[in-house]
């Protein structure tokens, strides 16, 4: 009987070992697997600088369901979306004293283009932004995430557009770039992937088609 209780006690302290521990690494890594900013595992920065662009943040954004979210229920589950808000990796593009402007349909941040704003589900998101964000310029404790890749679900629609530096929750580092995203061939320092086999291939195919 003494045996048996120890066995549990020691069952259960390794659990409850697991449980903590597991929690500590979901406070520290997250794993993006999106495709609107680079695929891979990304390690939490937890120094105290201000937000600067290029910063890649986990923020808790307004979340309508107006836009279809793949595995949405299971994000539901998870607390991924929760109380009209999702949470979701994003890379902020402007900061206070940063001018947004619209061409067309495409976003700037001061002079650098961020690719095109996309109609959908019966919105127009352009004359919405342009409305709203045009030649607007960033305040104190504002911030803004896109990205330059296309179809990325961010600032760009009003639904979530310019948004208060309370709502993010972290600053995270990519530390592990996940090979099925050869995205980042064009988006990381081209010393870093000057010896990476898949970019070099990746850029012979562009170059010879």
């Amino acid at each position: 009987m003494l045996v048996k209780k120890i066995l549990k006690s020691k069952l259960i302290i390794a659990l409850v070992a697991i449980l903590i521990a597991a929690k500590i690494l979901n406070s520290i890594f997250t794993y993006n697997v999106t495709p609107s900013i680079q695929k891979g595992l990304y390690i939490r920065d937890f120094s105290n600088r201000p937000l600067k662009k290029g910063d890649v943040v986990l923020e808790n954004v307004p979340f309508d369901g107006s836009v279809k979210v793949d595995n949405e229920k299971r994000l539901k589950a998870l607390g991924v979306i929760k109380n009209g808000k999702i949470s979701k990796l994003k890379i902020v593009a402007g900061t206070k004293g940063d001018t947004l402007h619209l061409v067309g349909n495409h976003i700037y941040v001061n002079n650098e283009d961020y690719s095109e704003i996309f109609n959908f589900g019966g919105k127009d998101y352009v004359t919405l932004f342009k409305n709203k964000y045009d030649n607007y310029k960033l305040k104190q404790g504002e911030y803004i995430a896109l990205s330059k890749r296309s179809q990325s679900y961010d600032g760009r629609y009003v639904d979530e557009g310019v948004q208060n530096v309370s709502n993010i929750i972290g600053r995270y580092k990519l530390f592990y770039i996940s090979k099925s995203d050869l995205g980042y061939c064009y988006e990381l320092d081209s010393k870093k992937i000057a010896n990476d086999k898949l970019c070099q291939l990746v850029k012979r195919y562009v170059n010879h088609y």
